[in-house]
């Protein structure tokens, strides 16, 4: 029954199909080079980079420039750079980033977001001797309070005198604002505690 399925597949199909190895196209040119699949190698350093706490940009600036030192070799340099295989494009470094962000720290925004938030805090505040907490309505807030924070507390006089505030925000997509609440002393200022929001109001 083999031999008949073949032969009638024979004649059904008669087709043949030769693999010659040959491209009709140059493999060293800039097109084909920047469809070439990222190596392992680089992927794993770029994780190094994201943990190290890069940003996709600047991850990508930090490796361009590796590859200059690596090589003293302008010519080779250039070579790689358009060359996806050792030089990824950024969008490549951006689709990284955010895959390993989401995987590691959960959603970037919505109620699922809010939800490992909790999860992260209740885990924080059981593991240590840290204090955090949430509230979430119309805004979000965060207050933070460290064991440094808390010795301020409890040790430094002034810290229920003088207390001043230090403001800064878009520090994220979502544009929270973050204030340190700090007290004075001989040595400077000292952190209170630190409180992140969602608005300024």
């Amino acid at each position: 029954m083999c031999s008949r399925a073949r032969y009638s597949c024979h004649l059904t199909l008669p087709t043949t199909i030769t693999f010659t190895g040959r491209h009709n196209h140059p493999l060293n040119s800039a097109d084909a080079l920047r469809r070439r699949d990222v190596s392992q190698q680089v992927q794993d350093k770029f994780l190094q980079l994201f943990a190290a706490g890069h940003s996709p940009s600047s991850a990508l600036e930090m490796h361009k420039c590796d590859l200059q030192m690596d090589d003293g070799d302008s010519y080779n340099y250039i070579i790689q750079a358009a060359d996806r295989h050792f030089c990824p494009d950024l969008r490549w470094c951006f689709r990284l980033y955010y895959k390993t962000f989401r995987s590691e720290y959960g959603p970037q925004s919505g109620d699922a977001m809010i939800s490992t938030l909790l999860e992260r805090l209740t885990q924080w505040n059981s593991n240590s001797d840290n204090v955090a907490y949430a509230v979430h309505g119309d805004e979000t807030v965060i207050v933070i309070c460290t064991p440094l924070m808390k010795r301020v507390h409890s040790h430094i006089r002034q810290s229920s005198e003088l207390v001043f505030m230090d403001s800064t925000g878009c520090l994220d997509m979502n544009s929270c604002r973050v204030f340190v609440v700090m007290t004075n002393c001989c040595a400077g200022g000292l952190p209170l505690g630190l409180l992140i929001t969602t608005s300024e109001a």
